[in-house]
């Protein structure tokens, strides 16, 4: 989840009402968010992708966007949501600065509520400061694992690591909502294995793992440079790619297109209600599979 805007104690309920009112976004409303989009996010950001846009926020049960305007019909706040695992993820959370403490961000989560507990994964740290402040459950990090190509684990990480990759084989994309993200390059080994090709850095961002060791064969005949996994740390998974030699590489970068070796991110996760304790997450929750830049040629 991305926060942006400052938060200041709350107005009382009834300047709150009369103040903005909550609606799901339309395609009707693309236009006006991209102006919005511009105050956060650079050139290049996915959202002000048209394409983008409509499959993540226009495919119910999937994805929504809620937006939050001002008395003279300007928007002023937004909240992404997509669903998964019978829960509702907050995505990205923006709020003009000017109405912050309004109570907006309430009216935001109220009407996401209805669509399932609301939980958040990877928070930066004002999202992260926000939820504490709230009183939200802070459950265990999530885990992120690497593997690097056997002949490159002597190689530092660094620019010169990432190389450019192009597939010599014809590999089917997975069925489902997900994998039809505009520009995402997903793939499905033969044992049913799915993962996301980052071809910009000849990488492989593991989504279902049905059989490590195929896919450590596949990747080494294929000569992928690395692959990473994310999931909570109780997840059975983990011990099995540890001995695969997957490891936590903290040096190793999130952002990749393009790369970059100064932005962190947080794999923090939270919900509003304790989550059970045989709870498992799963990539295609939250936006952790996103795309990096989509040029406006792209759109």
């Amino acid at each position: 989840m991305e926060l942006h805007g400052s938060i200041v104690p709350n107005f009382s309920s009834i300047q709150l009402h009369n103040m903005f009112t909550v609606h799901q976004a339309t395609l009707h409303d693309f236009t006006r968010l991209q102006t919005f989009y511009a105050s956060y996010y650079p050139a290049g950001h996915p959202l002000f992708n048209e394409a983008f846009w409509r499959w993540m926020y226009l495919h119910e049960p999937y994805g929504i966007c809620l937006i939050a305007q001002n008395e003279d019909g300007e928007i002023v706040g937004h909240l992404g949501c997509v669903q998964g695992g019978g829960r509702t993820w907050l995505v990205n959370i923006l709020i003009n600065k000017k109405y912050s403490g309004f109570g907006m961000i309430e009216m935001l989560f109220n009407a996401a509520r209805k669509r399932g507990p609301l939980t958040v994964a990877v928070a930066n740290e004002a999202g992260a400061g926000l939820l504490r402040k709230k009183g939200w459950t802070e459950a265990e990090p999530l885990q992120r694992l690497i593997w690097i190509h056997p002949s490159l684990r002597h190689q530092q990480i660094d620019d010169h690591f990432f190389k450019p990759y192009i597939m010599d084989v014809d590999l089917p994309k997975p069925a489902g909502h997900f994998w039809k993200q505009p520009h995402l390059h997903g793939i499905q080994l033969a044992d049913g294995s799915t993962a996301v090709l980052a071809a910009k850095t000849s990488g492989l961002r593991l989504i279902d793992v049905v059989d490590m060791q195929t896919v450590i064969d596949w990747a080494i005949a294929n000569k992928i440079r690395w692959m990473d996994w994310v999931g909570s740390s109780h997840d059975s998974l983990v011990q099995k790619l540890a001995k695969q030699d997957f490891t936590n590489i903290t040096s190793f970068p999130w952002f990749l297109d393009p790369v970059d070796f100064n932005r962190s991110i947080q794999l923090n996760l939270f919900s509003e209600e304790p989550l059970p304790a045989d709870f498992l997450f799963h990539r295609t929750y939250a936006d952790m599979t996103r795309i990096g830049k989509i040029i406006a040629a792209q759109s």
